[in-house]
């Protein structure tokens, strides 16, 4: 099965605005998860298991939870 795969910005309540990593089945699904990102952010490893589980059928969403204290690190950034 294919996967599509994106950074999105998703709007914060208050009014800053947070990255996210989405992963997508190539077919529609109903079935969706948070993938928590590790001590280094959204980086190959946390995009990598966002692509694993979306292979399995789920839309997978990995935010940047970090997004208030500190810049997107390289290891942030889309390859």
């Amino acid at each position: 099965m294919g996967v599509q795969t994106e950074w999105v910005s998703l709007r914060v309540a208050d009014g800053p605005t947070m990255r996210a990593w989405v992963a997508r089945p190539e077919q529609a699904s109903r079935r969706g998860l948070l993938v928590f990102q590790e001590a280094f952010g959204v980086n190959a490893h946390i995009r990598d298991v966002a692509g694993r589980f979306a292979s399995q059928g789920f839309v997978a969403v990995a935010p940047d939870l970090f997004h208030r204290t500190r810049q997107p690190s390289k290891a942030a950034t889309p390859i």
